[in-house]
């Protein structure tokens, strides 16, 4: 048995990997154990192809019950289906998943005990997931903010389902939404701790920790149909495989992260009344908008309004006299 900190594809070519391991070794505790134990008839070239280019893949079930707008929790998850690779994994019914999330200048992954809540608090408003410039951390989100919660499935046979903290704060429920796919994108390229998963469903919180239902009435934003898969060459490094065909819940279609990107730099000058008006040319009623502050750190509208499939306002009229050089980027 030969342990390692650095991945290799010869790991496939030369030798029999049987798993990919997150450890925190601040924490001391291993926080996702990736079963690699995969069968003798796949040769290692298509291992590695598919290790590479497709990661896992959803079949079926992982359903959530017992939402409801306004509720802090649900009631469990229902069995299912899904493939890393070979592997046929078969999570089972469970009522409780763990919190992930990031702490610290180097970004390590933590975790909270399982339970049945949608946000991860300590005991008053719910956290969000903020780089500060210089660390990660949890902030509590502010009132009347909003956050955002994502469920993972990975290839960890002690507990297959976790739940990421959001990584913004946002004004209202319509930035909230238009950020699921920003985010979801961003946690990709820079990496989750398996190096096997696939994205089930992303819901918007209240500070308060509740569910807030999205603008449609729908109570999240699914994305078992969708390949949002993961795919890595060591834990935590995990690359972004994106061939995104599907939809969202409310029936727009999910793109790639390679795809239509809109991005473009801005001062003050270029706002009126405080609201910078974008053209991006997406030919999208509902694309995800990020913006970044002079000090290259995520901000959140007061409001984003769509005025048309290829143009948008951006309210950014609380920050006052902005300073420097801002930057806004616009995913369809």
């Amino acid at each position: 048995m030969h342990e390692s900190t650095t991945w290799s594809d010869d790991y496939i070519h030369l030798y029999t990997i049987v798993a990919i391991i997150y450890w925190n070794s601040s924490a001391g505790e291993n926080i996702l154990f990736g079963d690699e134990r995969h069968g003798i008839v796949m040769s290692a070239s298509t291992h590695n192809y598919l290790h590479e280019t497709r990661g896992s893949r959803y079949v079926s079930g992982l359903g959530i019950n017992g939402l409801a707008d306004a509720d802090p929790s649900y009631t469990s998850i229902d069995s299912g289906e899904f493939y890393d690779e070979d592997i046929e994994i078969e999570p089972g019914s469970l009522a409780t998943h763990r919190h992930l999330y990031k702490l610290g200048a180097a970004g390590l992954w933590y975790q909270t005990a399982a339970d049945s809540n949608l946000a991860h608090d300590g005991g008053g408003n719910a956290y969000w997931n903020e780089w500060t410039g210089a660390a990660w951390q949890l902030t509590a989100l502010g009132g009347g903010k909003y956050g955002l919660v994502h469920f993972l499935a990975t290839n960890d046979n002690t507990a297959h389902i976790v739940k990421i903290t959001g990584e913004g704060e946002y004004a209202n429920r319509a930035a909230a939404r238009a950020a699921v796919q920003t985010e979801i994108a961003e946690l990709t390229l820079a990496g989750v701790p398996s190096a096997e998963y696939i994205f089930l469903y992303s819901m918007i919180i209240t500070s308060a920790g509740n569910l807030e239902d999205n603008a449609d009435g729908s109570l999240f934003v699914d994305f078992r149909g969708a390949t949002l898969a993961g795919a890595a060459g060591a834990s935590g490094t995990t690359t972004y495989h994106a061939d995104l065909l599907d939809t969202f819940t409310d029936g727009h279609p999910v793109t790639a992260i390679t795809g239509l990107v809109y991005k473009d730099s801005f001062v003050d000058a270029d706002l009126t009344a405080g609201v910078l008006t974008v053209t991006h040319n997406l030919n999208s009623q509902y694309p995800s908008v990020t913006i970044w502050d002079n000090a290259d750190k995520i901000v959140s509208p007061d409001d984003v309004t769509v005025i048309g499939v290829n143009s948008l306002a951006v309210d950014l009229s609380s920050y006052g006299t902005i300073s420097g050089m801002w930057h806004v980027s616009i995913i369809y």
